[in-house]
C-alpha cells in the first residue's frame, strides 16, 4: 500500500510509466518500461547466478502455470494473462505443457541411470 500511495497519480495506471493519452507515445513508454524491467531482471540473474534469465514473460510463464495446476478456469487465467480470447490462452497454455513434459522425460532418464540405495543416495546402476 506504501508504494502504490507514493506512486499514486490521477492517471488511469497505478505506476507513472505511462503518461502520455497519445496511443503511441504511450506504447512507446511501455516498451522503454518492458525493455528496463527484463535488463534489471537480468542482472538479479546474473547475481544470483541463476541458470537461465529472469524475465517478465517468466512470471507470466510462472502465474499461468499455477493457476493451471490450482485448476484456476480458464476464462479466469486469460483475463490474468491480458488475453483477448481463451483460444490465446489455449495455446499459451499447450506451450506449457512440453515444459512438463521435458522434466518428466528428464525424471525417467535419470532413473534410467541412477538409483537409490537404502540410504536414500543415488548410485549409478551398472549396465
Amino acid at each position: 500500500k506504501k508504494i502504490m500511495d507514493h506512486y499514486k497519480t490521477k492517471s488511469e495506471y497505478i505506476f507513472p510509466i505511462i503518461t502520455s493519452s497519445d496511443e503511441k507515445i504511450a506504447y512507446r513508454q511501455y516498451q522503454n518500461s518492458l525493455s528496463y524491467y527484463n535488463k534489471q531482471l537480468k542482472k538479479i540473474s546474473d547475481l544470483l547466478g541463476l541458470p537461465s534469465p529472469l524475465t517478465s514473460y517468466v512470471a507470466r510463464h510462472t502465474w499461468a502455470t499455477a493457476a493451471r495446476n490450482k485448476n484456476i478456469p480458464l476464462s479466469v487465467i486469460s483475463a490474468g494473462m491480458g488475453h483477448t480470447s481463451e483460444k490465446t490462452t489455449q495455446i499459451y497454455l499447450a506451450s506449457l505443457d512440453n515444459s512438463i513434459i521435458d522434466e518428466a522425460n528428464k525424471f525417467i532418464i535419470s532413473s534410467l541411470y541412477y538409483k537409490e540405495d537404502n540410504s536414500g543416495k543415488k548410485k549409478k546402476r551398472e549396465v
